[in-house]
């Protein structure tokens, strides 16, 4: 448009300035018949004004009309066209300026359903996680069970996969921990569903972690046996002896740090998950007993620790640097 605007302007101007040059008389008793230099459009349209008022010859007006038409049609045809550009452009203006209002009124009202859909969004999300934190033990009934207990719990989203569980049975205080293999809010409703199975065999007084995890992975594969859902979790039991004596314990996918006399042993758990993906496996979980004096600590984690990204270099923090810390901090 633009473009078509300045073609047509140059275009316009350059007829114009030809036809200052265009002289006819057609009559020998034309005043200007025998100039010899013939003055300029706007001197010769005052004089023609004049023939025309004063009543000179009518042949010396229609002389110099003839003579200078073409500068008088191309100066109405230069003004016209400037005038309609004018009012073609404001029009255009005008036109682009209602799509812009109306635009942004679009906009506007965009913004204030996703503002108001991301604020439905957050509201129940912050309420799945009161939910989640309603299924996780209480400090209560963890100071109950431990003595002395540390949780570092930080989901990366208001809701995460990872979570813990304890609960006293007859012959054992249990302990767990587990990550489930989703984040956010899909996690968090799998970690719902696993503490609703821990709490559903918590009752049938099992004797050892893997026989605790089996019966977990059975009861993980009927409840998402007829569902899309392909997530599992890992998965670490640990099953203390009310006398403090010994420590059983059993993994999946997961491990247990006992640090004692200013070491750290790692003891590893099954290297396998639990889910629909593991039910083929029919060889039973490993239980390993650890003989207790009384003055360990213990450390049971998922990946949330070891996958965290930081120092100067940006790096993860990983098992081995992570073995380090422990002595310094237990």
């Amino acid at each position: 448009m633009k473009l078509f605007i300045i073609v047509l302007l140059i275009s316009i101007l350059g007829m114009v300035a030809s036809s200052l040059y265009i002289y006819e008389f057609k009559h020998e008793d034309s005043h200007l018949h025998n100039v010899q230099i013939q003055p300029l459009p706007y001197e010769n349209l005052v004089v023609d004004f004049k023939h025309a008022i004063m009543g000179h010859n009518p042949e010396q007006v229609i002389c110099y009309r003839e003579a200078h038409r073409n500068f008088y049609l191309f100066t109405l045809f230069l003004l016209s066209s400037v005038i309609g550009l004018i009012t073609v452009g404001f029009v255009s203006q005008r036109n682009h300026g209602l799509r812009l209002l109306l635009k942004n009124e679009e906009i506007k009202t965009q913004k204030e359903i996703i503002e108001s859909s991301k604020e439905n969004l957050l509201s129940s999300i912050r309420y799945a996680r009161t939910v989640q934190d309603a299924f996780l033990p209480e400090k209560v009934q963890l100071k109950a069970i431990l003595s002395e207990y540390y949780i570092l719990y930080s989901p990366k989203d208001l809701v995460g996969g990872d979570f813990y569980w304890a609960r006293q049975t007859d012959n054992f205080k249990i302990v767990c921990l587990g990550d489930c293999t989703v984040h956010g809010v899909p996690g968090a409703f799998l970690t719902i569903t696993s503490i609703s199975i821990l709490n559903k065999i918590a009752v049938l007084n099992l004797e050892t972690p893997a026989e605790f995890l089996a019966v977990v992975q059975k009861e993980i594969f009927e409840t998402l046996m007829d569902s899309p859902i392909q997530d599992g979790l890992d998965l670490s039991v640990c099953f203390f002896s009310l006398d403090r004596s010994t420590l059983q314990f059993a993994s999946a996918h997961q491990g247990l740090l006992i640090i004692r006399n200013g070491k750290t042993e790692d003891i590893k758990g099954d290297r396998r998950g639990l889910g629909k993906d593991f039910n083929h496996i029919t060889e039973p979980f490993q239980n390993q007993v650890v003989k207790l004096t009384g003055r360990e600590r213990f450390c049971i984690f998922s990946d949330g620790i070891t996958d965290q990204f930081g120092g100067e270099k940006t790096k993860k923090i990983g098992k081995k640097l992570w073995l380090n810390w422990i002595p310094e901090s237990h």
